[in-house]
């Protein structure tokens, strides 16, 4: 290509993992140049996410616990009543764990 940018599609699906892209080019006096790249990974698969059944209670605003096969990430918690829903955003311990309050009376 005459600006030397290039792309490929890729006939069929990478699989799940990381990939490495190599690319070599010659030109019209045979001269070959190469370069190989870690290309990234691919994740096809849904994390996993769990809720502690929340034990009865007259609070409002519950306390709810879970886990998460994702340590140290971002969950969005989503309580919903009669009255509509509100989302709370929490992150995941080390281990997985979580706990969300219910920002709003329930």
């Amino acid at each position: 290509l005459a600006d030397g940018s290039w792309s490929v599609d890729v006939p069929t699906p990478l699989a799940e993992g990381a990939f490495v892209v190599d690319a070599s080019v010659t030109d019209a006096a045979g001269n070959t140049a190469s370069d190989t790249e870690n290309g990234g990974v691919i994740d096809t698969t849904a994390p996993i996410v769990t809720i502690d059944a929340p034990a009865l209670t007259n609070d409002n605003t519950p306390l709810v616990t879970g886990t998460s096969d994702l340590a140290n990430s971002d969950i969005a918690i989503t309580f919903t009543d009669g009255n509509g829903s509100h989302t709370v955003t929490v992150q995941t311990n080390a281990s997985g764990n979580w706990s969300a309050e219910a920002t709003q009376p329930l």
